[in-house]
């Protein structure tokens, strides 16, 4: 379970917030081995009722917070923020090595079809091959790949 520390002034101080983040930060205190919410409330900590993210894509940044309903309950919130031109080229780039990964492996697997004594159509499997060799000169690479199929 997550939770969210308050500052003097009931806003976020930090989140997400754990029991182990209160015991270390209170080193000093020895707490029960049930610690509930009112031992927490002492230490003006809330618990927080989590939610799904959104979907996001690699041009964006995800930014978790926590925040009150009317009844006073906390609940997990998402902000979506525009990614830095830096982020998008460091995630392309992951991506991009990913890919090509899938790809070689996919190669490394039908290299067998390659011999002169395998008994499969070779032409198909080299086209195959070479349909594998071309991902990352289709249009939507890295991020939108179609993957040829196996013969």
């Amino acid at each position: 379970m997550f939770y969210v520390r308050l500052n003097k002034d009931g806003e976020v101080d930090r989140y997400p917030y754990t029991l182990t983040d209160l015991k270390y930060e209170n080193k000093h205190i020895s707490f029960p081995d049930v610690i509930d919410e009112s031992v927490v409330d002492m230490f003006n900590v809330r618990p927080v009722t989590l939610t799904e993210p959104p979907e996001i894509n690699h041009t964006q940044n995800l930014i978790r917070s926590a925040a009150p309903n009317k009844k006073g309950q906390w609940f997990e919130t998402w902000t979506i923020q525009a990614a830095t031109s830096d982020e998008i080229k460091e995630r392309t780039e992951m991506k991009k090595n990913e890919v090509r990964e899938r790809r070689t492996q996919l190669l490394i697997e039908s290299d067998w079809t390659q011999g002169l004594d395998v008994p499969v159509d070779q032409k198909t499997w080299a086209e195959y091959r070479q349909d594998l060799r071309d991902v990352p000169l289709q249009e939507g690479f890295p991020w939108n790949v179609t993957w040829p199929e196996k013969p």
